[in-house]
């Protein structure tokens, strides 16, 4: 009777680590995984069906399918309610943990595209995306630095800190990338407005020299403009491993002094005048 019950739970604990096992080998959270759960949600619009597919690879820790998870809950944020957002943004701050740079952009991305959705101001939002953004350039991520150089063109009279993030941005990508065209605008309207002389752009580009001495570690090229792509293909082999963690400084902190809505800008502008900055047609209320 004793070696009955011995067999028997012996079968039992074989079982339990055969569907473990089981289990565990059925879940592979691969590129073809997630492009289909986006392919779901971008086509079918079928929002539990994705949920479905990509949440237990997300639950176990991969970054990838963490963002995808992310992507899903955020589809369409103006719908949304917003416990939704709220788990697309969590869900994109969890990425962030093993994510390496492309995650630090998707949840600078994330917070851009759902933070204005929920209950606090767009203001907000814009800083803490950019916050995440500059975290990215850092590691030189172009596309986090294309942003960077855009908002400088745009809420700052320092035209020569647009010029040298526009430019840190150039060299690491080729016409291939969707946003070539726009940066290539970018950088021959500043050379061709009244803003920026001949010495200011080549002060510029020696500012950029500078940069790139200063971030050795930094990604000097980028294999491509899809984030998937660069975190589960081919292309996550060219972008470095992150040796240090994420600069804990804000974007603020960096451009403050220059940046007409950061904080430390607020001593030398009105109110009215980064409104305007930030809204043109802005027009304040009796």
């Amino acid at each position: 009777m004793e070696r009955l019950k011995l067999i028997t739970l012996l079968l039992i604990i074989w079982s339990v680590i055969f569907a473990s096992s089981c289990t565990s080998a059925e879940l592979t959270c691969d590129i073809s995984l997630i492009k289909a759960t986006l392919a779901i949600i971008n086509q079918e619009k079928n929002t539990q069906k994705a949920l479905k597919m990509i949440t237990p690879c997300a639950e176990q820790g991969d970054s990838a399918s963490q963002i995808a998870l992310s992507l899903v809950y955020g589809q369409e944020p103006r719908k949304k309610q917003l416990e939704d957002i709220e788990k697309a943004l969590f869900w994109s701050e969890k990425a962030t943990a093993h994510g390496g740079i492309v995650a630090l952009y998707e949840r600078g991305l994330a917070i851009a595209h759902l933070g204005s959705n929920m209950e606090r101001a767009t203001f907000e939002a814009r800083l803490s995306a950019l916050d995440w953004y500059h975290k990215a350039a850092e590691w030189g991520h172009p596309h986090a630095l294309f942003k960077i150089g855009v908002h400088l063109k745009r809420y700052t009279p320092d035209k020569t800190a647009a010029y040298t993030f526009l430019t840190l941005a150039k060299r690491r990508i080729n016409p291939s990338f969707n946003y070539y065209e726009f940066l290539d605008y970018y950088l021959k309207d500043l050379r061709e407005s009244r803003a920026l002389s001949k010495e200011r752009v080549a002060e510029a580009i020696r500012l950029a020299d500078i940069w790139e001495r200063n971030h050795p570690d930094a990604a000097k090229s980028w294999p491509s403009d899809d984030w998937l792509e660069n975190m589960k293909g081919e292309g996550a082999k060219q972008i470095p491993v992150m040796k240090t963690p994420p600069t804990s400084k804000s974007f603020c902190d960096v451009f403050g002094k220059i940046m007409l809505y950061c904080p430390q800008y607020s001593e030398q502008e009105t109110t009215e005048v980064k409104m305007k900055a930030l809204r043109p047609g802005y027009v304040k209320k009796n």
